[in-house]
């Protein structure tokens, strides 16, 4: 198993070499306060239900990660590029009454630290925080109707969905303007909710809510009891869940690669999962066919503070680094640190010159993988000469006219993935001569071959359907 994992990994790698590059060559274009490059899920589906199994994070390759604060508060553009993003106290903005310093810890490092991986399909823009915190804070605002999750430990986003506004796009609660080019700006609470329980799938479920905070069409606004033309009455006709959370004992026992976790092994880490999807299309401009680049911008609430003017217990809180307005610490990801962007633009919040991108890319997917045994040209389940044989025919005959993954071409990178016999990335004659070597001659094995077991054993690869000879009768 461990070596099957570890080849997958190689393979990733030599995929994904070329986005890698382009994810971190200096001439990379980034928005004005950075970029988030949202990758598409390819074959991988994702299921909305707190357990993180699903996400490929080991395929995430680089974080967006801003300067050291305040050097993108005060700058005018950053060259923060990446797929995810990781808290960081050094490199986040505090506002809303937090005082403006790198974020401080109450409770040590198992107090806080998230990371939010992104990622889309056709349906969704998908967002998973893996959260360690200690004191998870879900009781805030009870009641079925109030909207404010913003309250309880969570995430919000903001999205101008055409990528068009260089203005202040707010001046009061709770609307965007309602006028270009701020009509189509919005911002989304996402957080846990004890008033909104999951079907209770597993016993460390808890309850989560999100809902649109401001938009620039009012009537999608959802922060009270929702009407029909609202984001919460899109959001409960669909067909799949739109949240969910779960609590973790042990989040690097459950696959977390949060930094502070990998960098204290032996530690037990607690914490949350959110997993949120927002779905395309509830308004038009929501679509990344017609903007694959919007504007972006993220925080972070911690609630651990809390208080009876909420309505919930304050037994065990830490007040960690505020409290700020309404005893939340508030962090942002592009280091936006004041909220009223008329007596102070330059680092307001709500100033759309001051957030980042989002860039819906699909042209370097997460790649599921199949079972198939490594140079299987014939999908038969057997290495043999009938394979180099069929290789060889396609190459110089197509006959047969695909090979067995992707697009059926020797350029797809699943293909590349079975039948690169010889690991130099590409598949043409000195494969089919490198397959030949190896069953007659004693040859090199396929890279991907578990070793000791070359021939026998199949293997994910990404990009490849199951193969016959590999799925059992």
């Amino acid at each position: 198993m461990e070596a099957h994992m570890n080849c997958s990994r190689v393979l990733v790698t030599v995929l994904s070499a070329s986005a890698t590059f382009l994810l971190t060559s200096p001439d990379a274009l980034a928005g004005p306060k950075g970029e988030v490059i949202c990758r598409n899920l390819g074959s991988l589906e994702i299921t909305i239900d707190g357990d993180f199994s699903d996400w490929p994070l080991d395929q995430y390759e680089q974080r967006s990660e801003q300067p050291v604060f305040p050097g993108a508060k005060n700058a005018a553009s950053t060259d923060a590029s990446g797929d995810h993003i990781v808290f960081a106290k050094d490199r986040i903005g505090l506002f809303n009454d937090t005082q403006d310093t790198p974020w401080t810890f109450s409770d040590g490092i198992g107090d806080f630290d998230s990371v939010i991986y992104v990622a889309w399909n056709q349906d969704c823009l998908y967002f998973l925080e893996v959260c360690v915190d200690d004191i998870l804070k879900d009781d805030r605002n009870p009641g079925p109707c109030v909207g404010l999750d913003v309250g309880n430990d969570g995430f919000s986003i903001f999205i101008d969905a055409k990528n068009d506004s260089a203005n202040c796009a707010a001046t009061g609660f709770p609307t965007f303007n309602t006028t270009a080019p701020n009509a189509d700006d919005f911002e989304l609470g996402c957080g846990l909710h004890s008033e909104h329980p999951v079907d209770d799938q597993d016993p460390n479920d808890v309850g989560a809510r999100q809902h649109m905070e401001r938009h620039g069409t009012s009537a999608l606004i959802d922060s009270n009891c929702p009407g029909p033309a609202t984001y919460r009455a899109f959001l409960d006709a669909l067909a799949f869940p739109d949240i969910a959370a779960r609590s973790y004992a042990d989040l690097g026992a459950a696959g977390a690669l949060n930094p502070v976790i990998l960098s204290n092994p032996g530690q037990t880490f607690s914490g949350f999962a959110l997993e949120v999807c927002v779905p395309f299309g509830f308004f038009a401009d929501f679509d990344p066919a017609l903007n694959p680049v919007m504007g972006f911008e993220l925080f972070w609430h911690e609630a651990d503070l809390c208080g009876t003017a909420f309505g919930c217990s304050d037994a065990g809180t830490d007040a960690g680094p505020g409290p700020g307005s309404n005893a939340i610490s508030w962090a942002t990801w592009a280091q936006s640190t004041i909220v009223d962007c008329n007596s102070n633009p330059g680092d307001a919040l709500f100033q759309t010159t001051n957030w980042g991108e989002i860039i819906f890319d699909a042209t370097n997917p997460f790649l599921s993988g199949g079972l198939q045994l490594p140079s299987d040209t014939n999908q038969d389940g057997v290495v043999e000469l009938a394979d180099a044989v069929s290789l060889l025919r396609h190459l110089f005959a197509n006959d047969p006219s695909t090979v067995p993954c992707g697009d059926g071409s020797v350029q797809d990178p699943g293909n590349i993935g079975l039948l690169d016999h010889n690991g130099d990335g590409a598949i043409d004659v000195s494969d089919g001569v490198a397959m030949l070597l190896w069953i007659f001659l004693g040859g090199d094995p396929h890279p991907l071959a578990v070793p000791g077991q070359e021939g026998d054993v199949c293997v994910q690869i990404p990009g490849c359907e199951d193969s016959m000879g590999c799925v059992p009768p």
